[in-house]
């Protein structure tokens, strides 16, 4: 929700915790439904097309929690990244300047869950992923706010993430101009 203007998770925020205004100290306490999102019914909005967006990614989110523990990042992938922890609330698009402004646009978490992907392809073709990454409405479209990685009550860091992202299309953009020039 969006509590006094700010993303916040509802079930986790003390109302001591707010920041009182110092003028006025009994202040009413603002709640909001999430930003960037299709509003159902009172406070709770459609999440539906949050999730199609980490489908568009071609991932479903895997948390620290479901890694058998010990267990070794596979090869060529330093350490398991933060961002599988997200737990998909939705306050980094809401959060997002760009998804308000463009609907369109792919969003935080799920361009998060394709860096995953390129860090970690188990397997997978990374063509496609970098392809959606590389389209109009992703990662380009983003202009670095860090509002998303802000509101991250996980602290999985999804602005990191998408320019980390960035590097990859950009490194894999010029693989292929040199490999055409050879």
């Amino acid at each position: 929700m969006r509590i006094n203007g700010r993303e916040s998770l509802a079930c986790d925020t003390k109302v001591d915790s707010l920041p009182a205004k110092p003028a006025k100290p009994a202040q009413p306490i603002k709640v909001e439904s999430l930003a960037n999102q299709r509003p159902v019914a009172d406070l709770a909005t459609d999440m539906v097309d949050f999730y199609a967006r980490f489908e568009a990614a071609g991932l479903p989110l895997v948390r620290n929690a479901e890694v058998a523990s010990g267990s070794e990042p596979p090869d060529g992938m330093k350490a398991f990244g933060r961002f599988e922890n997200c737990i998909e609330c939705g306050l980094c698009l809401s959060a997002c300047p760009i998804a308000r402004t463009n609907h369109d646009y792919i969003g935080p978490a799920a361009l998060a869950a394709a860096a995953r992907i390129v860090e970690e392809p188990r397997g997978r073709e990374l063509g496609p992923v970098l392809a959606l990454a590389a389209e109009p409405d992703s990662v380009w479209r983003c202009h670095a706010a860090l509002e998303c990685s802000v509101v991250c009550p996980s602290a999985v860091e999804p602005a990191l993430a998408l320019l980390t992202l960035r590097r990859h299309i950009a490194a894999n953009r010029a693989r292929r101009l040199f490999s055409r020039k050879s």
